[in-house]
């Protein structure tokens, strides 16, 4: 999601979380679990690994030691993945088949994600008392936060993954889209084309700020934190 100074937002960030819970499995003849394993295992309590991006704002930690304090025979263990969000996509990538093969059963899945993600303009409302609800209103505010010496509209625009959300952001608020109901690209439309030539137009009349080109999460919310 994007940041904004003088509009300041901050991002949703994106949290995958599994719960993985491994036990001994006896097989049967044709290499399926036993009737009496399958009871047992549906049953059966133990060690928890919770898996999920980075928990940037200390939320996690306290919950999972709260719950090792109240349930100490089913300890979880946090794993934090790392910041950007095409790392946390590849290290779970390939975990992700046995996953959903681990928490199906008889074809019905029985597990998933504990969260999931949404894109969030933050503002200043000693500066702006109503949020813009359209990409134009937006950029009409810039002049408050420039009046300010502060930048108007900071997004992740580094070379990763964030700067894809924020492009896809931009060419939906023009009412464009990426890919059309048939799978098939639709950049070359002239909504997706007026949302990307908004970007451009907003970077080269400093709506945008020129550093804002190496923001990843954490740098735009510093910026924004910093009313800079």
């Amino acid at each position: 999601m994007s940041y904004a100074k003088g509009l300041a937002p901050v991002a949703v960030l994106g949290v995958v979380a599994f719960l993985l819970v491994s036990c001994s499995i006896r097989t049967t003849a044709d290499g399926g679990p036993s009737s009496q394993d399958v009871a047992h295992s549906l049953n059966a309590r133990g060690p928890i690994t919770y898996v999920q991006g980075r928990d940037y704002n200390n939320v996690v930690r306290p919950l999972v030691e709260k719950w090792n304090t109240a349930h100490p025979a089913e300890k979880v263990t946090f794993k934090e993945q790392p910041g950007p969000p095409e790392q946390l996509h590849d290290d779970l990538a390939a975990m992700l088949p046995a996953t959903v093969r681990a928490s199906t059963y008889k074809d019905v899945l029985y597990a998933a994600p504990v969260s999931t993600d949404a894109g969030i303009l933050y503002y200043r409302k000693d500066l702006v008392p109503n949020p813009p609800k359209t990409w134009d209103e937006m950029m009409g505010m810039c002049s408050i936060a420039k009046a300010n010496n502060m930048g108007c509209y900071a997004g992740q625009f580094a070379k990763y993954e964030g700067l894809t959300a924020n492009v896809a952001e931009a060419i939906s608020s023009a009412g464009g889209t990426i890919l059309g109901p048939d799978g098939k690209p639709t950049l070359s439309s002239a909504a997706a084309n007026k949302g990307l030539q908004n970007l451009v137009t907003a970077y080269a009349d400093g709506n945008i700020p020129k550093e804002a080109i190496t923001y990843q999460e954490e740098q735009g919310r510093t910026a924004s934190e910093d009313g800079s």
